[in-house]
């Protein structure tokens, strides 16, 4: 079975949107920190990612 969900910001505020935008420009810039750690570690898939990396 295959389920959908069709999002639609046309009656979204600006306020939302902005939000909206903010969050996945802040996603991006975390996933690319994400990627340039693991770069940098030179890891290979299938490695995990560096133990101080993954510590709270």
């Amino acid at each position: 079975m295959i389920r959908r969900v069709t999002l639609s910001l046309n009656e979204a505020t600006d306020d939302k949107k902005n939000k909206i935008i903010t969050l996945i420009t802040e996603y991006l810039i975390f996933m690319q920190k994400v990627i340039n750690t693991l770069w940098n570690h030179k890891s290979s898939p299938g490695d995990s990612c560096p133990e101080n990396y993954t510590k709270r």
